[in-house]
């Protein structure tokens, strides 16, 4: 999973991980190992999409002069 994941992240990708943990110290260490963010289950509709929002890279930053 993690090897994985830092493919992944090798390319700006956001990765929200769905658990069934909501324990915030596994959460602390899911954020270390480079997820985005975390989603708990059961997933609510709202969550899902604020997670989404909050971590997609949005398309202007991508080609903006910065």
């Amino acid at each position: 999973m993690l090897e994985s994941l830092k493919k992944i992240r090798n390319f700006n990708i956001p990765v929200i991980l769905l658990s069934k943990d909501n324990k915030y110290e596994y959460n602390e260490e899911y954020l270390k190992m480079g997820f985005s963010d975390i989603l708990i289950k059961p997933i609510k509709k709202e969550e899902l999409l604020e997670k989404i929002d909050k971590n997609i890279i949005k398309r202007e930053d991508i080609f903006s002069d910065k």
